[in-house]
């Protein structure tokens, strides 16, 4: 019972029709407004609020504040799949697995970890996953690049996430070894590198502007490149309850 019910009001906050394999950014929060008020200025917006659960959406990520279990540090993730017992055969072999059921015998969660130290949370689309507006570029940020992950086997852990549907899109071996995969909608970026934080990061041609901006707003990075000395402009940011916003300047 320790996770059963944990999603139970994102689950039924909508009625509209699921994507297939669309995926939510969970974020664990104790201060929901201000949490919100954070990535308001990072170019999200308030979609609705039910049962203590603010979801935000900035055209390309979708996020949920929510409280989850003490052990649950920074963000983890929400996938809605068309055909969730398809996913429990695929995970039979994979350990850590937890699979849930209502009263009608039909699996309503299968909880696994993720490489990286991800709870994913896999909820069948019909239980009332967000259908996705058409993506449009965070005005804040620029374009989505990926939600990433440090891993200590990029190969072990992009042959977890084609269990899914993710496809690799990218592979490089400097400063360090990194996949990334998506499905069409979401992006993972698999670092194998111990200091890699788990953030989402964002990619434009007018990054310089855009950090000055968030800047003005009173929110200052923790690490940032102003590109004069030859190097790519660049700047994290980091909320109050931990979550990390990369924003990355493209030539």
């Amino acid at each position: 019972m320790r996770r059963a019910l944990v999603l139970l009001a994102l689950l039924v906050a909508t009625s509209s029709m699921a994507q297939h394999r669309s995926m939510r950014l969970l974020l664990p929060a104790r201060d929901f407004s201000g949490y919100a008020k954070f990535l308001h200025t990072f170019g999200f917006t308030t979609l609705d609020s039910v049962h203590s659960i603010v979801r935000l959406g900035d055209g390309q990520v979708f996020a949920a504040l929510m409280r989850l279990d003490d052990e649950l540090k920074g963000p983890q993730l929400a996938l809605f799949v068309d055909d969730i017992g398809h996913v429990d055969t695929l995970l039979s072999t994979e350990s850590g697995v937890n699979v849930f059921r209502g009263e009608d015998g039909q699996i309503s969660e299968i909880d696994v970890h993720a490489p990286g130290g991800v709870m994913l949370f896999i909820h069948p689309s019909a239980q009332g996953s967000m259908q996705q507006p058409p993506m449009t570029a965070n005005p804040a940020c620029g374009a989505f690049v990926e939600f990433s992950v440090p891993v200590t086997d990029v190969d072990a852990a992009a042959k977890f996430w084609k269990l899914f549907g993710f496809a690799e899109s990218y592979r490089g071996e400097q400063p360090h070894r990194v996949v990334r995969l998506g499905n069409g909608s979401f992006t993972i970026g698999l670092h194998q590198d111990p200091n890699t934080e788990r953030s989402i990061t964002y990619a434009s041609r007018t990054a310089a502007e855009m950090i000055e901006a968030i800047r003005a707003k009173g929110i200052e990075p923790i690490l940032s490149d102003d590109g004069k000395n030859g190097g790519a402009v660049m700047a994290s940011f980091e909320s109050p309850e931990g979550l990390i916003v990369n924003i990355l300047g493209l030539r």
